[in-house]
């Protein structure tokens, strides 16, 4: 990648500023301290990826998350993440990759990210509860279900994966409730 520096404009503008201000005598001293400061403080500009290029990774890593490639997904995700790209999804997409390769503590980071940029977010807060399911930390996974079904009372995959929760902690009949209301909301599952 090439590099852009811009210490000879920083230089110009200081050496202009000092030799408006300063007689003669002291400009030569003034300018031998703004090259030694501006040599020292050089700035690089690097030219950043375009937002094409930004949404490139982006398909791409959501194909490969549909055809179950979770490294590739991951690979391409980690692409956008660092360069500040807040694409609808992206943290919760990256954390399904990870949740698919049984990386569920990798996953719960980025769902915790998710849910900080998007707090009403459904899916987030069904998805962190399936990674703290398959942890066996089931009372924590009990919270994020209840915040999915708050915020969509009508998504069924809350209400199983819920009353399956239920059923790992003896609660069978609130587990039995889930259930029932899961199979109202889509018969198909049932």
């Amino acid at each position: 990648m090439s590099l852009y520096r811009l210490p000879i404009v920083l230089f110009i503008a200081t050496l202009v500023l000092s030799f408006a201000a300063c007689s003669s005598g002291e400009k030569r001293d003034l300018t031998a301290q703004h090259a030694a400061a501006v040599a020292k403080s050089s700035i690089e500009i690097r030219p950043t990826p375009t937002l094409e290029s930004h949404v490139r990774h982006w398909i791409k890593g959501n194909e490969y998350l549909s055809n179950g490639q979770f490294q590739l997904a991951i690979d391409e995700f980690d692409e956008v993440i660092p360069l500040g790209a807040d694409f609808r999804g992206l943290y919760t997409n990256r954390g399904s990759a990870y949740a698919g390769l049984g990386e569920h503590r990798r996953a719960i980071e980025d769902y915790d990210e998710a849910v900080r940029l998007r707090p009403n977010a459904v899916e987030v807060y069904f998805n962190r509860g399936n990674s703290y399911l398959h942890l066996g930390e089931y009372r924590t996974a009990l919270k994020d279900y209840d915040k999915a079904i708050e915020l969509d009372p009508e998504f069924p995959g809350s209400y199983r994966n819920r009353g399956i929760t239920f059923t790992k902690l003896g609660q069978d009949s609130l587990a039995e409730r889930d259930r029932v209301k899961a199979c109202e909301l889509d018969r198909s599952r049932c």
